[in-house]
């Protein structure tokens, strides 16, 4: 099931709940999925969309006031249910060694293979300690 659909059928559970704070943040993704879809340019997925936008959350963590930061890690919550689970570092490494040879592994062959499976910042992790 794509996640349109899922958010479509979280929104419509939301609203029959009463459950505001839940509301708005589906409705959040899916503007957000929407904007995508009307944007020119390169298309992301709808895992990629839902990654930048929990990204941009935890970005503004460090913007707002404590007491402000228990309401984001709330929403932070609700956008992390509709994301796809991401690869661990063992599995990354696995990956790489199943599926990459040795003297290849670098960002640019890497990279490609695992976008939206994992954390980039692991894999640039596990790139650069590669060979060391």
């Amino acid at each position: 099931m794509s996640i349109a659909k899922t958010l479509h059928d979280q929104m419509i559970s939301a609203m029959k709940d009463k459950n505001a704070k839940r509301l708005s943040v589906i409705r959040m993704l899916m503007s957000e999925l929407k904007n995508e879809e009307k944007s020119g340019g390169k298309k992301r997925t709808e895992e990629e969309v839902c990654f930048a936008y929990h990204k941009k959350l935890i970005k503004a963590l460090d913007m707002f006031p404590e007491d402000k930061k228990v309401e984001l890690r709330e929403e932070i919550k609700i956008v992390e249910e509709f994301l796809p689970k991401l690869m661990t570092k063992d599995e990354v490494v696995d990956f790489i060694k199943k599926n990459v040879k040795p003297e290849e592994v670098n960002m640019r062959t890497v990279m490609p293979l695992l976008k939206g499976k994992a954390d980039s910042q692991v894999i640039k992790d596990i790139v650069d300690n590669w060979n060391k």
